[in-house]
C-alpha cells in the first residue's frame, strides 16, 4: 500500500482536502466537469491523499481509459495552501476526447461548483 496525491475538481472532491489550483482548462459536460492540463487557464480543486487501491477504484469510476486518463501533474503548474510530502506525484484525471472537449462550454474562473 502506497500513498499518492490526487488533484480533484469535480465529484471526487473532499471537503477535508488541500485547496489547490492547477494550470489548465475546465469545461462543463453537464453532470460532471472535464479538464485538460495542456491548456492555459486555471482549474480550481483540491489535493487529497489516496492509497494505491483507491486510485484503481477511482480509475473505474472515472472511466479510464475511455473517458479520462490519469496523468501526473507538473508540480510547477500546481499551487496549493497545504503541506505535501516532497517527491510524491500529484495525479489528476484528464478528459480524453479532445474534439468533444473543444465543443463543451468553458467554466469561467475554473471552479465547476460556482459555474453550476
Amino acid at each position: 500500500m502506497s500513498l499518492h496525491y490526487l488533484f480533484t475538481y469535480g465529484i471526487l472532491k473532499r471537503p477535508d482536502a488541500i485547496p489547490a489550483e492547477v494550470v489548465g482548462e475546465i469545461r462543463d459536460v453537464g453532470p460532471y466537469p472535464a479538464a485538460r492540463f495542456d491548456r492555459d487557464g486555471v482549474v480550481v480543486g483540491v489535493i487529497r491523499q489516496v492509497m494505491e487501491e483507491d486510485l484503481e477504484e477511482m480509475d473505474w469510476i472515472e472511466g479510464v481509459p475511455h473517458l479520462y486518463t490519469r496523468i501526473i501533474l507538473d508540480p510547477e503548474k500546481v499551487s496549493h495552501t497545504g503541506y505535501l510530502t516532497p517527491g510524491l506525484p500529484i495525479w489528476a484525471y484528464q478528459f480524453v476526447d479532445l474534439d468533444y472537449f473543444e465543443r463543451l462550454p468553458i467554466v469561467e474562473g475554473g471552479k465547476w461548483e460556482r459555474y453550476r
